[in-house]
């Protein structure tokens, strides 16, 4: 734990102005705030944001590029809007750059501060995505406080929604910068939309405004906020129902909860879906059976959750070509930004139960002597459920980049150096690649970068041909397709998914050898003659 803090700290220094500059464009969420909601930002939630943004930054400290192939797409949106802002040219490279791209909020805010602060790019996407994950449990922490006005709920929803599972966090090693600050986005609004409850046009309009800006980040928050608002209308109904109704429908949605959860599991792709909530951190889900005591206490809230898990999984199995032709075999809700998702309503299930808890313990304070046992029995619960969360999940989470992911390595950085020094600017070199399939049944996968060669464009401005990395280089057939392709060079990266270097170097007639590091090579490829 001290070596990840020494790390945050070395980052922050490093990126300071970047990190100050994003911290205060999200610190709208405590703008013309209750005097109470103020203090109980100032006196629990900034330390904790402060804690979490150390560990979080941890993540960058020998990192030299953003993770996965996503981030090269990224980067390269963000550099052209960016040259856009340069030659004042911004509406016409935006239509050059993304002209069927659409989560563009995340690259305007990028590229607004890459022109702003005259940084680097890579540095501001790097530290954007860490401080957005440092501030996400802030709203949904935020939201439980104003339903139960309990502090050790808040703590208690903080520490799950940013610790207790390593989802959200592990999707910034997918590069989904996009979908992250979509989701941040979305909880600022309910929490801002709560905080102005009373006031129905104020309401409305951070509403409105909130669901814009949330689209424009990721429209999939579109979906989300669906969910949401019929989330809510059915708990608000709920509330008013029978108590036998309201049992009889908990049943159902529990039922449908499992009939979901078991049509996922059997779905390979989609199962992924539940792993970081059933496998790895199933401990953590485990506790919060407690949830059951926010029944009686806070019905709405609790319906409102159950309800939002619903329909969050039954999106998986929404089809949308009906309505959009164009996407062939998508659903409402893509797998990834389920994973994603789950975090929010079960961290708010947490706080329930754990203010519900309370709440029952308090109902034996009804007489002078024991009030003292009851402030003793409150803090054996509250320290029991915090210490257990966070033991279990800072035992657990990893604060540095996934081995998974990472595509770029020192040995690249160097390889790099030299084919910017040594190799023509109209090369075509050979990147190795993976077909990806993210969408249950689709019958058509896309070629995505296995190695730093894929950073080649975006890098060296060079050409780069993907080729799947089980290539067989002893193959004659192989041959005549790289000479087909003009392969002029060919990269052999440091990931696990890289060419076989072996072959190339058993073929010498065909593939020369001309720079060899522990980790990386390059060959030049000569089959043609």
């Amino acid at each position: 734990m001290p070596k990840i803090f020494l790390d945050g700290l070395y980052v922050l220094s490093q990126n300071w102005k970047i990190i100050l500059s994003i911290t205060a464009i999200f610190s709208v969420n405590f703008l013309f705030s209750p005097k109470a909601k103020q203090e109980v930002s100032l006196k629990i939630l900034l330390p904790f944001f402060l804690f979490s943004l150390l560990l979080r930054l941890a993540f960058l400290r020998d990192i030299y590029a953003p993770s996965y192939f996503d981030s090269i797409e990224h980067l390269r949106i963000i550099k052209g809007i960016v040259e856009g802002w340069e030659n004042h040219a911004f509406l016409d490279s935006l239509q050059h750059i993304v002209p069927t791209y659409y989560h563009l909020g995340f690259h305007f805010l990028a590229s607004l501060l890459t022109f702003g602060l005259r940084a680097d790019p890579i540095n501001v996407m790097l530290v954007f995505g860490q401080v957005t994950l440092a501030i996400l449990p802030i709203p949904v922490a935020i939201l439980i406080w104003h339903e139960t006005k309990n502090k050790y709920a808040l703590i208690f929803t903080a520490l799950l929604a940013g610790f207790g599972w390593y989802m959200p966090g592990f999707a910034i090693n997918w590069g989904k910068y996009p979908a992250l600050l979509g989701i941040l986005a979305f909880e600022i609004t309910l929490s801002l939309a709560y905080t102005f409850s009373q006031k129905k046009h104020i309401q409305f309009a951070i509403l409105t405004l909130g669901i814009l800006i949330s689209t424009l980040i990721h429209t999939r928050t579109l979906i989300i906020f669906l969910i949401t608002l019929t989330s809510w209308l059915f708990a608000k109904k709920i509330k008013n129902l029978p108590k036998n109704y309201r049992h009889s429908i908990l049943k159902i949605q529990l039922l449908g909860i499992l009939i979901f959860g078991i049509l996922i599991q059997t779905e390979p792709l989609l199962k992924l879906a539940l792993e970081p909530y059933l496998e790895n951190h199933l401990l953590i889900t485990i506790i919060l059976i407690l949830s059951f005591f926010a029944l009686a206490k806070f019905p709405r809230a609790f319906y409102f959750s159950l309800f939002f898990i619903l329909f969050t999984l039954a999106s998986l199995f929404i089809p949308v070509e009906s309505v959009f032709p164009q996407l062939a075999n998508q659903t409402l809700l893509d797998r990834p930004f389920v994973e994603m998702i789950l975090y929010f309503p079960l961290s708010l299930l947490g706080g329930l139960g754990l203010a519900g808890l309370l709440k029952y313990a308090g109902i034996f304070a009804n007489e002078k002597k024991s009030r003292k046992i009851l402030l003793y029995i409150k803090s054996f619960l509250v320290i029991l459920f915090i210490a257990a969360i966070g033991i279990i999940s800072l035992k657990n989470y990893n604060f540095y980049p996934s081995d998974c992911c990472v595509l770029l390595n020192y040995d690249d950085t160097i390889a790099f150096d030299w084919m910017r020094e040594n190799l023509p600017a109209n090369v075509r070199i050979l990147t190795a690649g993976r077909n990806l399939q993210v969408i249950p049944n689709a019958t058509e996968t896309n070629l995505v970068g296995t190695d730093a060669g894929v950073w080649i464009p975006q890098r060296l401005n060079r050409e780069i041909i993907l080729m799947p990395y089980q290539l067989d280089f002893l193959s004659l057939e192989t041959s005549k397709l790289l000479c087909q392709s003009q392969v002029d060079y060919i990269y052999v990266g440091s990931t696990n998914q890289h060419f076989n270097g072996r072959q190339l170097e058993e073929k010498r007639t065909w593939y020369q050898k001309i720079l060899f590091l522990p980790k990386v090579q390059i060959y030049q490829f000569k089959g043609c003659n």
